[in-house]
């Protein structure tokens, strides 16, 4: 139905849309009714008897492969798979487009010429929409009903062509105007408005289509015609009525007519799968295959089993109910025709009901039928495809049997089908392309690509619910990535630049606000748009010059939605597979990036991006659809304007000026380790200056954390001059840390330091220590000892570990310092947030086992297994084998159905808090000193931030990374022989040698934020005899290599050199 890239379709009654091809069937033409002017076709006029009394074959078209059937009171028109067009009938007023016999359906020979699209039959004319977009008429005029652009009387026989280009893809004809369906999706309307009929609000006539105002950007798939009223119907089943109410034919409830489309409300849950229109009657077939009538019921239309003057709402017809679901119907002048598959045996029936007095519902004898009957078909019914045929001004019916379906690729429209065969033809030409060929596919693309109303009735999942809600949207993205991929994948300049324009159109249209806002069905063209690969920063070219200006159109309208609009489209986003979210978010995200980078555009310029990626980023944290670094943006976080918008953000922060430091879920962790440096700078300077204004006498060492330490005895030297501070002067913590090991010559310029805490903090996670237990179900992970205690006589120092480990680490990132601790994600989110916030599942990262069967129990399949687990609230901790009891008297307080949620979370809280609450609560306490949580910085770090500020990276990463921004000094060069073998002998190191490797060159064997790429190795030549070692300068990440001869000694050097790697001299 309707102008979609992907919609269905039905054939009108007074309107059949053949499109360009059909399947070859053995179609057959039943008729019956009133056939005083040949209407009929049957070859039959008996002035006795103008009647077809029981469906009868039309033998004139037998074999000619009959597609669809348009018809009015006295005249009828056939369309064959070959778009030749029959006719037959009255032709008072030339209607026909031929002359001669009238009694059954000859060739119109005057339209063999010109390809046709759809046709319509009113009142004594005919409306052909031809391929060229033009429209062709015949017939009486009087009310402009030919749509030439004015009104006058019939010219016999002679076809009229509008001089306006309509591109209509489907009419449906009353009693003297029309309503037709357009390629770009708008909804025309022409001819009589005396009853206001066209919708447009007035009740003056018009001679030319013009759009439905209150319909446009609607995506409208269907639309049908009574005598006088219309109905458009949107791909999700809405259903839109206008003009006369006399007998209440519109279904609104009352007899008001109107002049402008108002929906029917009460089909609104039901879904409209099909509408038609009676003269003064109307009916619709539901989702579920319920039939509804309304309107005019005096002759039994209505199918109610009585008579009524006027229904005006939707009721149902109860009797085709215990039948089976309806697949078609028809009105007529006041009877009404229903194919219905029966439930019992699965066959189509075909069934009439309303005035007879014709034979027009193909039986004899009765004048009225008040409810359903059986029409009797020859040997048909057992087809596939059942057509029932009749219009709002016809007393005669028609049945078309195919026995196959047939394939009306005009009627329903499917734009998409037609399109992707078209651009799959174009995409084999390769550079052979057809120009023409090209230029034709360009017309069609840009009508569907360039109209919002195509697009949201485009690329549906097939078979899925008409109903589109805030769960689903039912559009089918996979279909639509690869639409857009074969397109764009034609070599064809020309087809490029029209997709971008049709692109920049649809935007704009979003963007002015001209697309409704109050129902879902307007909305999934933003995620069509959005699967648009053109939209990507890394995928524009010249032939797309308005790139920029269509996101920032998209981005506009987002913005601009009503929050309930907001709402469902972003919840449609939350329910994305990741690699459809991905894109979304690439899309903004590379459009920050284009305005960062200054390629003519300015950082104000990704204000609205920056905001709608926000939106993004709250339903990435509902749903954990991408990690977080897909969040990140690197032109943002590597600004060389970062320290000034942050101390812009620092005055305005409590003001409602954008700032897109408000949004840090923009910055990796590098540049908020940037912005802590620069809080800790300052905190240093704070503290230098308290330095100068309180001491007489002030020596260089004043000016530094200096601590002085033994290597055997590093941990127990570093804590008790640690604690020492942290006791009589914590403000001294904020200085700059320098390290001294006694008895060893170097200068601290960052590298001892590193290698000190290096130390310290693998002495706090070892086990002797006792601080620390290894998680037995997690290999790698340690968490904090229950049972920890320290000896009466131990230093005072001794009782504050946890506190002094939580410095140390504090420390370390302060003084930006990678540090190999082994904690689980938890423990960054209580130092983050704190206890609050850790939740059940957190669980699952300490004891994934004891998570996966707590999990179990609180689950409904839980209740079931209560009895046979004989828990009770004393359980074992799983560190050191004793039992606590998650409430006093635990051990006698048996786990049932009703407790066992509250033991599950107890026994989890007890695990994950409770046993450990001491150490824990410590360990954040002098860490969060360290690190300045006051500072606004630390603010803008998430827990996964703070990980890697501590820790750097976990996976080790490609050396080939590091090798490519390795520098050389002292006479090496990349293409050095021996640095050429040093890398080969590096890559062929395990990982343990290569984090070796990098503690011997930087301190620390932690790989910085953002990988190897992120730090720069530098290799250099040293003048000392080839039997020394390589030595290494941790403070400028230098490796000194003498000039090795051979592979061999120089990995059995280095391998020796990368053993005994601790201490400061010489080698």
């Amino acid at each position: 139905h309707g102008p979609s890239l992907g919609g269905h379709g039905t054939m009108n009654g007074t309107s059949f849309s053949p499109g360009r091809k059909f399947r070859k069937t053995m179609s057959v033409v039943y008729a019956f009714g009133a056939n005083g002017e040949g209407q009929c076709g049957t070859g039959i006029l008996d002035d006795e008897d103008d009647n077809v009394n029981c469906p009868t074959l039309v033998a004139a078209v037998d074999g000619q492969d009959i597609a669809a059937i348009a018809m009015s009171r006295e005249h009828t028109l056939m369309l064959s798979g070959e778009r030749v067009v029959w006719s037959c009938g009255s032709n008072d007023h030339g209607q026909l487009a031929r002359s001669g016999k009238k009694s059954k359906p000859f060739r119109v020979d005057a339209l063999e010429t010109y390809p046709l699209s759809v046709v319509a039959a009113g009142q004594h004319f005919t409306v052909c929409a031809l391929d060229d977009g033009r429209l062709a008429g015949v017939g009486a005029n009087d009310k402009g009903q030919l749509g030439m652009g004015g009104a006058d009387r019939d010219d016999r026989e002679r076809i009229r062509f509008s001089p306006g280009v309509h591109n209509v893809v489907k009419i449906a004809a009353g009693e003297t105007h029309l309503v037709a369906l357009s390629r770009n999706g708008q909804v025309l309307t022409w001819g009589n408005n005396a009853k206001g009929q066209l919708g447009d609000g007035t009740f003056t006539s018009v001679n030319s289509p013009s759009p439905v105002p209150t319909l446009l950007s609607r995506p409208v798939v269907d639309v049908a015609t009574g005598a006088d009223h219309c109905f458009a119907k949107t791909v999700s089943g809405l259903l839109w009525a206008w003009g006369s109410n006399s007998c209440g034919q519109l279904g609104l409830g009352d007899l008001q007519p109107r002049p402008r489309p108002e929906k029917v409300s009460t089909l609104r849950v039901p879904r409209v799968k099909y509408v038609a229109g009676g003269y003064r009657h109307s009916l619709a077939v539901s989702e579920r295959g319920l039939v509804f009538a309304w309107g005019a019921g005096g002759l039994g239309q209505l199918g109610s089993g009585g008579i009524a003057d006027a229904i005006p709402r939707p009721e149902v017809v109860s009797a085709l109910q215990d039948i089976g679901p309806a697949v078609g119907i028809a009105c007529g002048h006041s009877h009404c025709l229903a194919v219905v598959r029966d439930e019992d045996s699965g066959q189509l029936r075909v069934y009439a009901w309303g005035k007879n007095h014709s034979s027009q519902c193909g039986r004899t004898g009765e004048k009225t039928f008040l409810q359903p009957v059986r029409v009797k078909l020859p040997d048909v019914e057992r087809c596939s495809s059942i057509q029932v045929v009749s219009s709002p001004l016809a007393y005669h019916s028609f049945v078309l049997v195919n026995g196959t379906q047939w394939d009306i690729l005009g009627g329903r429209v499917a734009v998409e089908a037609e399109l992707i065969r078209e651009a799959r033809e174009l995409a084999k030409a390769g550079a052979a392309v057809d120009p023409e060929a090209c230029t034709r596919f360009s017309r069609k693309l840009a009508a569907a690509f360039s109209s919002v109303a195509v697009l949201n009735a485009s690329f549906r999942e097939e078979n899925a619910p008409l109903t589109i809600s805030p769960e689903r949207s039912g559009i089918d993205l996979l279909r639509c990535r690869r639409a857009y991929e074969l397109i764009l994948s034609i070599q064809s300049d020309d087809i490029v630049r029209t997709m971008g324009k049709a692109t920049l159109h649809a935007c704009n249209e979003l963007k002015n606000q001209k697309v409704p806002t109050d129902e879902p069905e307007n909305l999934p063209v933003l995620l069509i748009i959005l699967e648009n690969p053109m939209l990507l920063a890394s995928r524009r070219s010249q032939l797309f010059p308005g790139y920029s200006l269509a996101v920032q159109c998209i981005m506009t309208a987002m913005l601009a939605l009503p929050a309930g609009c907001q709402d469902i489209l972003f919840s449609w986003l939350r329910q994305l597979p990741s690699e459809y979210f991905k894109r979304v978010v690439d899309v903004f995200q590379e459009f920050i990036s284009l305005c960062f980078e200054g390629k003519g555009m300015s950082e104000q310029d990704a204000n609205p991006a920056i905001m709608v990626l926000a939106q993004l980023w709250q339903r990435n944290k509902e749903a954990s659809i991408l990690p977080s670094h897909c969040f990140q943006n690197r032109a943002v976080s590597s600004s060389s304007r970062l320290q000034e918008h942050y101390n812009r953000y620092l005055e305005q922060r409590q003001s409602s000026v954008f700032s897109f430091l408000k949004y840090p879920f923009l910055l990796d962790a590098h540049a908020k380790r940037c912005l802590m440096s620069y809080d800790s700078l300052r905190t240093m300077e704070t503290e230098w200056g308290q330095l100068r204004r309180h001491m007489q006498t002030i020596s260089p060492n004043d000016f530094e954390l200096a601590i002085t330490v033994r290597r055997e005895n590093v941990l127990e030297d570093f804590c008790s001059q640690i604690w020492d501070r942290r006791q009589n002067r914590p403000s001294s913590l904020s200085l700059p840390l320098v390290v001294k090991f006694v008895n060893e010559e170097a200068i601290d310029q960052g590298g001892v330091s590193k290698e000190a805490l290096s130390l310290i903090i693998k002495e706090f996670m070892s086990e002797d220590l006792g601080l620390m237990a290894p998680l037995p179900d997690v290999e790698g992970y340690a968490w904090f000892h229950p049972n920890f205690s320290v000896a009466p006589d131990a230093p005072a120092y001794r009782q504050h570990m946890f506190e002094i480990f939580g410095i140390v680490v504090g420390l370390a990132a302060y003084n930006g310092v990678l540090v190999p601790l082994s904690f689980p994600p938890v423990t960054y989110k209580v130092l983050k947030h704190g206890l609050q916030a850790v939740q059940f599942d957190d669980l699952r990262e300490l004891h994934p086992s004891i998570h996966r069967n707590l999990a179990l129990l609180k689950s409904p399949e839980g209740a079931e297994l209560v009895d046979s687990l004989c828990y009770s609230f004393q359980v074992a901790q799983p560190t050191t084998g004793a039992l606590v009891e998650l409430e006093t008297g635990g051990a006698d307080i048996p786990v049932t159905t009703e407790n066992r949620r509250d033991f599950a979370d107890r026994y989890a809280r007890m695990l994950l808090v409770d046993s450990v609450r001491t150490a824990l609560l410590s360990f954040c306490k002098g860490a969060r000193f360290c690190l300045g949580v006051d500072k606004p910085a630390f603010e803008l770090c998430t827990e996964e931030d703070l990980e890697l500020l501590i820790c750097g990276t976990r996976e080790l990463g490609d050396f080939r990374d590091l090798e490519a921004v390795a520098g050389y000094v002292n006479g090496y060069d990349p293409s050095h022989p021996v640095v050429r073998v040093f890398w080969k002998v590096v890559h062929g190191f395990p990982e343990n040698l290569k984090r070796r490797l990098l503690q011997f060159a930087s301190g620390s064997d932690r790989v910085p934020i953002y990988g190897l790429s992120r730090f720069r190795l530098l290799v250099g030549r040293s003048a000392t005899e080839l039997d020394r070692l390589p030595t290494a300068n941790t403070c400028a990440n230098l490796v000194n290599l003498p000039e090795y001869p051979t592979e061999e000694m120089m990995r059995a050097r280095l391998l020796v050199a990368l053993q005994y790697d601790t201490g400061f001299g010489f080698a």
